[in-house]
């Protein structure tokens, strides 16, 4: 199983060759704020599939994550925000960390398709940024050797 370091290594690495490369073809892909953004997505992303091991980093942080957002939901709630839909996504939240539990590592994160799902959202901000998600998600899986 490879470190989180080796997958920040890869990721950058083949975001490396493939800006170069489109750069060559001739796509515009100009350094600034989008870009910058661009990476920054990927490298989540390049951390992504070990979600479903309760050891790895983004697991750690995804656990603070949902777990910081429920209380914020609830709280909100119960200040006086009478909004509904902040303890359905509280509920969400607390029902995806419970899934987790029942993840296995290398199972269903760990595939092509769930690379393309999870960084298609992007999109709808900026094609650079999903493109690098699904970069980063994609090294990650290479490097475990499950795109071989």
């Amino acid at each position: 199983m490879s470190g989180y370091k080796i997958h920040l290594l890869a990721y950058g690495l083949f975001a490396w060759i493939i800006t170069s490369a489109l750069i060559k073809l001739g796509f515009a892909i100009k350094p600034g704020a989008e870009f910058l953004i661009s990476i920054l997505v990927g490298l989540v992303y390049c951390l992504l599939p070990d979600i479903d091991t309760p050891s790895s980093k983004m697991r750690e942080y995804v656990d603070k994550v949902l777990l910081f957002s429920c209380l914020a939901c609830i709280l909100a709630f119960a200040l006086g925000l009478r909004d509904y839909s902040l303890l359905y996504a509280s509920a969400l939240a607390v029902a995806f960390m419970y899934a987790l539990w029942y993840t296995r590592h290398r199972g269903i994160f760990h595939t092509w398709y769930a690379g393309v799902v999870l960084s298609l959202p992007w999109w709808f901000f900026s094609p650079l940024y999903s493109l690098f998600a699904l970069i980063g998600f994609l090294s990650h899986l290479i490097v475990d050797g499950k795109m071989l």
